[in-house]
């Protein structure tokens, strides 16, 4: 499964209960103990505690939302974001001291898109323990999210040196060179990786990202494929490989039948309901000739977009009606 990153919350049970409060579509929360995802009995992952989640659907006491798997959450797992913020903020009133408390509460407010705001509590958090590799990967996570590169590798540095959490510092300096475009550099960040961690899914399926990259296609889906093989529900795995089937620079290595295959298992993991996976999906279905299939999987594509690219999505699904009808 995906290590992963995100900062037990289990010391603050006491505070911060699952709240049983009505939750809307649309709504983010907070998980506050870990807890599994499923569809009917079927457990599809564990969502770790501290995990901002948007909620896509709501039944009774449960949560439909998506983490690469898609499943129900029961509603006492999770509280509203702003109760957490809230919550956080009284812990630390409390124990100012406490540098969990900080980190607890920056993943809330990145949750919440305020990343500057994110970094100002991590900072203080790692000021208080200088070694608290939760607060050093989080704050490094959320500069590699705002595109500032030199400081997040600087934060990923600091872990390695001071032996924190390599396996994982090394993967996240790789992604951060990966999104600089220095290749070769997170490659080789990417192998030592998974020499100290050979079972780490999301390592697999970033350097396979890399490879692809670097035009080494056969290695490229070699690694993906491992990721799947250690993470069978890893969707973006599925989807890399969808990608790659459909837009390989190769044309030895493309093939829009295992396109179409991976595009929909990458579809299906998320509940049909990721507007980016369906719209590649419908894309594919649009390269082989089938608009039909093209227009059906591209109008759950718009139905599914954020407010602000819906019109991105319907103008594409007119070109596809556009085909239909000739």
């Amino acid at each position: 499964m995906r290590k992963a990153t995100f900062l037990p919350l289990a010391f603050l049970l006491g505070v911060l209960p699952g709240l049983a409060t009505a939750q809307q579509v649309g709504d983010t929360v907070i998980v506050t103990q870990d807890a599994e995802l499923k569809v009917g009995d079927e457990v599809m992952q564990t969502i770790p505690a501290g995990q901002g989640l948007q909620v896509l659907n709501v039944n009774g006491d449960w949560l439909w939302v998506s983490r690469e798997a898609a499943g129900w959450i029961n509603n006492k797992f999770v509280t509203p974001a702003s109760q957490a913020l809230d919550s956080y903020t009284e812990q630390i009133r409390l124990n100012p001291g406490d540098p969990k408390a900080y980190v607890a509460r920056g993943r809330v407010w990145e949750a919440k898109g305020e990343l500057d705001i994110a970094i100002l509590d991590y900072s203080q958090a790692i000021r208080i323990n200088p070694r608290a590799a939760d607060a050093l990967s989080s704050r490094g996570n959320a500069w590699t999210r705002k595109g500032e590169y030199d400081k997040a590798i600087a934060d990923y540095e600091e872990m390695i040196d001071g032996n924190l959490s390599v396996a994982q510092a090394y993967n996240s300096r790789a992604t951060a060179l990966y999104l600089r475009r220095e290749y070769e550099r997170a490659l080789a960040d990417y192998n030592e990786a998974l020499e100290r961690d050979p079972k780490s899914a999301s390592t697999w399926y970033n350097r396979g990202n890399t490879r692809y990259q670097r035009g080494e296609y056969q290695q490229a889906i070699a690694d993906c494929n491992e990721a799947i093989r250690l993470d069978p529900k890893f969707s973006s795995a599925y989807l890399a490989l969808a990608g790659l089937y459909a837009n390989c620079p190769d044309s030895a290595f493309r093939n829009l039948k295992k396109a179409v295959d991976n595009a929909a298992k990458a579809c299906e993991l998320v509940g049909w309901n990721d507007a980016p996976r369906l719209g590649l999906l419908a894309a594919i279905f649009d390269a082989t000739g089938n608009f039909d299939e093209a227009v059906k999987w591209q109008s759950k594509a718009v139905q599914s977009a954020d407010a602000r690219l819906k019109p991105a999505y319907q103008a594409r699904l007119d070109v596809y009606k556009s085909r239909k009808r000739k």
